[in-house]
């Protein structure tokens, strides 16, 4: 059963809200919606709106207008009445469609088509999938590849093929040799993308391959049984697959002191071919007394057969006289100054839903990238679970380092990161980039949490 919605305008909801509701676009009298969950009703598209009631799930409505607001799309289903396609689907924007598709990067799998439903699962690239419906939000196509599960276009492409599963191991042509692994790269249990990943390898490693094939537009290397890497992470070398070379060769005496600017590894040579004996926090200073060049990285002695590469460490001229030793503590001082530091690194990037780094971000994403890469914490990756990453604290007690939250606890719609001075730095919408703003009455913080 459909239902339509009609009250009197008790009030403008656009003066509530601030929202421009000229912006919204008329629909098909005929457009129908779905609830999908439990839902608010909210007498204006935004997050902000006042709650005015709420919609049970499998409830069926029509609407007149659509409004893009807070990364969703919302439907009006009566006079001021609106809902987010975060519990709705609107049933006449699927269409009946059947084929196959490839995961080309890692990939959420959604209840629903559009980044506003729940996230169910995830498909790792290289599976092939088969769909049987198809839809469009968010600027993706949606893929239905089962009941209430969907997959968008960000991550896949259509292929002719099947929905194959290929047999571990693959076949090859015999062939001996060692390759260099020149990148972090993922070890499959055949040779080609739609193998399973059973592991990986890092920078540095030298292996012994036994047989290559071609897949994908890559050398594959059998380095083990069914256990394979592509040439777009490694290369052919004569090097043997050791770790006996000796600590503290090519070596310049030097001194000075860095500090760490993201969580880096600690090895036991100048190169990254040398094992890794540890790992170095994000802030914190140590001093060094010999430099090396190796990997495109000039390296730091920071104790007996202790280095670090400058890909995660700079020269550091502060006034702090502490240093640590190889295997200390990071002060929080220094890690709150690494994320800060880091943030102010990403300044200009734009704003993309969903964005996660290192290249483009969304409000959250943004606060989790921060603070796994410079501080080596998980704090997730939405609003929701950052809220609980660390201690509540008031507007007034705010420190750099602080993540700032907008909206009510458990139902936040945008946070940054506190940096001093009454400023912070966030990615506030599409459309625009990544920037430090001051905290004003017209968009007042609601609160802050402290992770550090």
């Amino acid at each position: 059963m459909k239902h339509t919605l009609t009250a009197p305008l008790l009030v403008s909801a656009a003066v509530l809200t601030g929202l421009a509701l000229s912006d919204s676009q008329p629909v098909a009298a005929s457009s129908s919606l779905t609830i999908k969950y439990s839902a608010n009703l909210r007498q204006a598209p935004s997050t902000s709106a006042k709650i005015i009631g709420g919609l049970t799930a499998g409830a069926h409505y029509t609407y007149s207008r659509t409004a893009q607001a807070n990364g969703y799309t919302w439907y009006e289903i009566g006079t001021n009445r609106w809902v987010a396609s975060a519990g709705a689907q609107a049933t006449d924007d699927t269409a009946t469609a059947s084929g196959t598709l490839k995961v080309l990067a890692a990939s959420n799998r959604r209840t629903g088509p559009g980044t506003g439903y729940g996230i169910s699962g995830s498909f790792t690239p290289g599976q092939v999938l088969s769909y049987t419906a198809t839809a469009q939000a968010n600027g993706y196509t949606w893929y239905q590849v089962a009941a209430n599960a969907w997959v968008a276009s960000a991550g896949t492409t259509v292929i002719t093929g099947g929905s194959s599963t290929p047999t571990p191991g693959g076949s090859g042509t015999p062939a001996s040799g060692h390759v260099t692994v020149t990148a972090s790269s993922n070890k499959r249990v055949g040779p080609g993308t739609g193998y399973a990943i059973s592991g990986s390898f890092t920078r540095g490693q030298v292996l012994a391959y036994t047989a290559t094939a071609s897949a994908n537009g890559y050398t594959w290397y059998q380095v083990g049984a069914n256990a394979w890497i592509a040439s777009a992470g490694a290369t052919v070398s004569t090097g043997e697959s050791t770790d006996t070379e000796t600590p503290g060769t090519g070596e310049t005496a030097a001194s000075g002191k860095i500090q760490i600017t993201a969580t880096a590894n600690q090895r036991a040579g100048a190169g990254t071919s040398y094992r890794i004996i540890g790992n170095v926090r994000a802030g914190a200073i140590y001093a060094y007394t010999a430099t090396a060049q190796a990997d495109g990285y000039t390296w730091y002695k920071i104790g007996a057969n202790a280095w670090v590469a400058s890909a995660g460490a700079a020269i550091y001229t502060g006034g702090d006289t502490s240093t640590e030793t190889p295997g200390g503590s990071t002060s929080t001082a220094g890690t709150v100054a690494a994320v800060i530091a880091l943030a102010k690194q990403q300044l200009g990037k734009p704003y993309v839903w969903g964005g996660k780094g290192p290249d483009s971000f969304d409000c959250s994403g943004l606060m989790a990238y921060l603070f796994s890469h410079a501080a080596g914490k998980n704090i997730g990756g939405y609003t929701l679970p950052q809220e609980s990453a660390g201690t509540r604290v008031s507007l007034s007690n705010l420190q750099p380092g602080d993540i700032v939250f907008w909206g009510n606890s458990g139902s936040t719609y945008h946070n940054a990161l506190y940096i001093g001075n009454n400023q912070y730095i966030h990615a506030p919408k599409p459309g625009d980039v990544v920037k430090v703003a001051t905290i004003a009455n017209g968009f007042m913080p609601s609160f802050g949490v402290r992770v550090l």
